[in-house]
Parts: C-alpha cells; structure tokens; sequence
C-alpha cells in the first residue's frame, strides 16, 4: 500500500519554532480563508488524527488502515 499525499499537517511546536510572527500571521489568514471555503461548500470543519511516525500506536494503526484499504479493494475487484 503506498500513502498518498493527500494533507498537509504542520506540527505547532514546528510552526512556532520556524517562522517569524509576520509569517505565521500569514500562515493563520491562510488556513482561515482554507476553513472559510469549506463551510462555504457546506463542508463540515475538518477533523484528522495525526499520529506520529515514533509513537507506540503508529504501527498498529498503520496496520489497521492497510487492512481496511485491502479489504476495500478486494471487495471493488471481485464485484
């Protein structure tokens, strides 16, 4: 199975480490007009769970994910 990029995930601690408060004040109205767009497609806020790569429940959950994704493509190949 390889892992689209389909998100962009900035960590925080990252955000705030790394740009300047002029860029992160660009950062801001940038993800605001992003969030402002989808509730103007009637989308609902948009919600993820991020697990890190070197945490305990990566691996697992990595598994779980692959597995649904194989499940749903056998049952798309054998209709």
């Amino acid at each position: 199975m390889n892992l689209e990029p389909r998100y962009l995930v900035l960590k925080i601690s990252d955000v705030m480490s790394s740009l300047s408060p002029s860029e992160r004040e660009v950062l801001a109205r940038i993800t605001q007009k992003v969030e402002t767009s989808r509730q103007q497609q009637g989308k609902a806020p948009f919600k993820a769970i991020v697990i890190e790569q070197d945490w305990p429940e990566y691996g697992p959950a990595r598994a779980a994910l692959e597995a649904r994704i194989n499940s749903e493509q056998g049952a798309t190949h054998d209709g």
